[in-house]
Formats: structure tokens, sequence, C-alpha cells
């Protein structure tokens, strides 16, 4: 019988459901910022550092690393990630070959792509919702992880 799994991770929300009984998904979560210095040659060069203290308008980098290091093939594995509080979601970054992103902008009530969301407007009428609504992500993946299979999925936030 397949299990429901739910893994809170750094305060990231990842849920994989289900998976077979010889499948394990590990994930680790990061959260970097990207700063360009200029080499001795006068070359930009841009660098990863972790995201230990950020001001506003700070964009921060958000990657789930995710592995099968089970011995089977994972099927119907989604990965559900929260926008963090005080942040908007500017864009998506690796989305994997078999796998739909889907956005809320309800606090993770409900799901869909991000062109067919509404939110009430300030005038009290719908209107289309943007990526600085979003509230969570979701990667559905349509495929099996096989064993060993590793890849992440990130998004970039703005902090406000």
């Amino acid at each position: 019988m397949p299990r429901s799994h739910r893994i809170l991770l750094a305060g990231l929300l990842i849920l994989a459901v289900p998976c077979l009984a010889t499948a394990q998904i590990e994930l680790q979560s990061t959260a970097e910022v990207e700063t360009v210095t200029t080499g001795a040659d006068g070359i930009p060069v841009t660098a990863r550092t972790a995201a230990v203290k950020v001001v506003p308008g700070d964009e921060v980098i958000y990657t789930v690393h995710y592995r099968n290091s089970g011995t089977d093939h994972a099927e119907d594995v989604v990965i559900t990630n929260p926008v963090p509080e005080h942040m908007h979601l500017l864009r998506t970054d690796g989305l994997q070959p078999g796998c739909t992103l889907v956005f809320s902008v309800d606090d993770g009530q409900s799901f869909d792509a991000l062109s067919r969301l509404e939110i009430t407007g300030n005038n009290g009428r719908p209107r289309p919702a943007t990526a600085a609504d979003c509230t969570h992500l979701r990667w559905v993946f349509e495929r099996q992880l096989e064993p060993g299979e590793a890849g992440a999925v990130s998004y970039v936030a703005q902090l406000l």
C-alpha cells in the first residue's frame, strides 16, 4: 500500500505522495543570494552564498535538491514550498522534464497555472493573479523518479 509523507524542512513544507516502500526521497533546501564582484582581470564573477542576512530589496534563491536514494522508482512525487512571509515571488528556475509547476494564491488551499488564478483587487473586483500574489509553489512530477536520480527545483523571491 502506498504511503504518504509530509516533511517540514527548514520552514518549507515538502510533500511527497505516495512513494513505494523501497523508494526514498531525500530533500535538501538552500536559501542563497548572488553577488557579483570584479575579478583581478576586470571580468565580473558571480557567486552564490548562504542567505544569512538579507535586507529589503534583496533577492533570495530558494532551491530544493531532491534525490531518490531508494532501490525502487518513486511515483507521484510532489514538492510544495511556501513563499516565505514578507517575500514576493519574482521567478522560477530549473523546471525539470516531466514536471509541472502550479501556484497558489490562497495559502496553499488550491493550485493551478498562474495564468488561470485570480485574486480580489483593491477595488473589490477579481483581477488576474501575478507572481507577487503567490503564497505557495508546487512541483508535480508526472513521471517516476528512478533510483539514484537527483535534481533540483528553485525559485527567486525578493524581500519586501
